[in-house]
């Protein structure tokens, strides 16, 4: 899963050096290259593949930034890493390669929340530090961040979880019953599925990502009518490409 070099760890993904030092707990930063990104994801409403590649760098630089403000390991796991045909068999065989590195702990993130705070993560690892399964939900029925502790960590059960669906955190709690593990919530918090997850996100935070995303909308050519609800003008411009992407990535 990359190239790693023990004590101190380093993981080497698309030419970017991820500097790690704990040994007991790391952070798996799940997530797709940015350019494979831009083709599932509906943050643009016109389909500008460029502008959601760079909306997915925005949010990949974002949250590496957070993980490694807690001091933890980051180890990132990209399209070109990851094996298996769904995304749980993808998932899951991550999650076991970095318990194979020698971690007892993995906590498991996307780059689609950026409310997630180096907080959340630190505090999701003392509590898998007193063998507690630690979730965070999202409002649609998703999780932000998984955590596990080696000894509850079930490969089969696991990828078979119902990801991708409104029925995922039900399915983690089926998970931890039949394997009588306590499950701590995190806060929830909205996940960037679509155009609207993203306006809001803009709209409602005062940050530097929010200021990025949102110049990222205003800078292009085009322009579309926005609800008046998010009380900015009624066109925002954006781009519309007239060429499509070379190659749909595999997923």
């Amino acid at each position: 899963m990359g190239q790693c070099v023990s004590t101190p760890h380093f993981l080497i993904s698309n030419d970017s050096l991820i500097y790690t030092r704990t040994p007991h707990t790391a952070i798996l930063f799940f997530a797709r290259e940015a350019k494979e990104e831009a083709f599932f994801k509906a943050w643009n409403a016109q389909g500008s593949w460029k502008v959601n590649q760079k909306i997915s760098e925005s949010l990949n630089q974002h949250t590496l930034r957070t993980a490694e403000a807690t001091g933890l390991p980051v180890i990132w796991v990209d399209s070109t890493l990851q094996r298996g045909n769904s995304f749980g068999e993808r998932l899951s065989h991550a999650f076991a390669d970095v318990f194979e590195m020698g971690y007892q702990q993995v906590i498991a993130i996307g780059n689609d929340c950026p409310a997630l705070t180096a907080a959340d993560i630190s505090i999701s690892s003392e509590l898998l530090s007193q063998r507690q399964l630690v979730a965070g939900g999202t409002q649609d029925g998703g999780v932000y961040l998984i955590g596990l502790h080696r000894d509850q960590f079930a490969s089969q059960e696991f990828q078979s979880l119902t990801w991708e669906t409104s029925d995922l955190q039900e399915s983690l709690l089926q998970y931890a019953q039949l394997r009588k593990l306590d499950v701590q919530w995190l806060e929830e918090k909205t996940d960037l599925d679509t155009t609207s997850d993203l306006l809001f996100f803009i709209q409602t935070h005062r940050t530097r990502l929010a200021e990025i995303l949102r110049q990222l909308l205003f800078s292009v050519t085009h322009t579309i009518g926005i609800h008046r609800s998010f009380g900015w003008a009624d066109h925002i411009p954006l781009t519309l490409s007239s060429r499509g992407p070379p190659i749909h990535a595999p997923r």
